[in-house]
């Protein structure tokens, strides 16, 4: 077994079963679409993280919470996969759509400082902005 696969076949091991067919369905699409997925050991688990084609920055990464799995789009280099965006699934783009507003726009000490405040971007056509 190559060793992509045996990672994430290890990651999913460790996700609830009530998540396990978003976290597969998300990971096909995401690595049928030119994303590659690194998994790494972590202090509780594992980060499941994926970047767009050659880019070095990561575009998403599974979340475990307790209310269940969730996934992160960083929007930091949004600008360089925002056509990306717009071949998501429907379901994601409206989950998107309702995102929350950056806690670090509320209350910066939330947040990691490195985090930037704010995104600007198009989704369907439609520009979403939030800036400080």
């Amino acid at each position: 077994m190559d060793r992509p696969n045996e990672n994430f076949t290890a990651f999913l091991e460790a996700v609830d079963k009530r998540d396990k067919d978003f976290v597969v369905e998300i990971n096909e699409y995401l690595t049928q679409n030119n994303c590659k997925c690194e998994i790494k050991s972590a202090k509780n688990g594992f980060i499941a993280s994926y970047k767009l084609g050659t880019a070095k920055k990561v575009l998403a990464t599974f979340v475990f919470r307790k209310a269940g799995m969730r996934l992160r789009i960083y929007p930091e280099h949004i600008k360089a996969y925002e056509n990306f965006l717009n071949t998501l699934p429907e379901k994601m783009k409206n989950e998107i759509k309702k995102a929350s507003v950056c806690k670090r726009l509320i209350n910066p000490e939330e947040c990691n400082p490195k985090c930037l405040m704010g995104y600007d971007f198009h989704l369907d056509g439609e520009q979403k902005e939030l800036n400080p």
